[in-house]
């Protein structure tokens, strides 16, 4: 009988270890989708400054009021016709992320982030798209620019217009992690709606500028200016002209920005543009000014 007893024991060992390793595995496996379930939504989108999207602020924190329904996926709006130009990953990235980014924004702060309710989300589409370049290295180094060289370089990020029946209500910061393209920021209300204007004025379109040329936007950090870049031109926007072209600075006869340092009401229609090159140099000395 004793002898019936421990053959039955160890005919039952395997048995008793794969139901245990399957425990563990199940356990393991539960771990990681109740983890993966609470950080699919856990931080609110950050908020891009109102302005400029200079200034962020960091309000990661548990969604409030995050509303059940689902938002249909956006689609590219039909003002958007250059996105040929623009890499596919980014643009499906744009379109399949934007519903559940905007469901992370708590009930009754929708106006922080461009939107007057959350009725407008499911009306919400993707518009243009901009690759931010800023100035490389190079730019910094050197003390003479030469026609010759290149002074910017990519960001590694791009802009995506929100619109909401063909208005611009905020943009959308995409940029790489861990080699995936996600979005990372929503917000700069007032500089889309500016982006969107400006692609918009007449004046713009009969410069022969053509509106679904290769757009980029141009930041340059160190005098927190923003310009809008096309294939031959770039525009300043509100940020440059208040913080570059109508700063109190300009007192040299040979700064070229001198020009129209005393256009303070000057509006759209009176688009100024610069060449690459051109404005690089009035970079160059505005951001040596600082380093005195």
């Amino acid at each position: 009988m004793q002898n019936h007893l421990i053959l039955l024991f160890f005919f039952l060992i395997p048995f008793l270890s794969i139901s245990q390793t399957g425990n563990t595995k199940n356990t393991t496996f539960l771990r990681n989708t109740e983890k993966k379930q609470n950080t699919t939504l856990k931080g609110v989108p950050v908020i891009d400054n109102t302005a400029t999207g200079f200034n962020l602020k960091d309000t990661s924190n548990k969604p409030k009021g995050v509303a059940d329904a689902s938002i249909k996926p956006a689609f590219l709006s039909k003002d958007n016709k250059h996105c040929d130009k623009i890499p596919e990953e980014i643009l499906k990235v744009a379109q399949d992320q934007l519903g559940d980014f905007l469901l992370r924004i708590p009930s009754g702060k929708e106006n922080l982030y461009g939107f007057n309710n959350r009725n407008e989300f499911s009306l919400a589409e993707i518009g243009y798209l901009y690759e931010v370049i800023t100035l490389n290295n190079n730019f910094f180094k050197i003390t003479k620019l030469n026609s010759k060289q290149e002074y910017t370089k990519s960001t590694n990020s791009w802009r995506a217009m929100i619109l909401v029946n063909n208005q611009a209500r905020a943009l959308l910061t995409l940029t790489k992690i861990n080699n995936n393209w996600e979005i990372v920021k929503l917000g700069a209300n007032n500089l889309a709606a500016e982006l969107h204007h400006i692609m918009n004025n007449e004046n713009f379109k009969n410069d022969k500028i053509d509106i679904y040329s290769d757009f980029k936007l141009f930041r340059v950090f160190q005098l927190k200016s923003d310009f809008l870049l096309t294939n031959e031109y770039l525009f300043p926007l509100n940020s440059a002209k208040r913080n570059i072209f109508l700063s109190n600075n300009n007192t040299s006869s040979n700064d070229p920005s001198i020009a129209i340092s005393d256009r303070k009401n000057q509006k759209l229609k009176d688009l100024e543009k610069y060449k690459l090159f051109d404005l690089l140099e009035i970079l160059k000395n505005h951001i040596n000014k600082l380093d005195k």
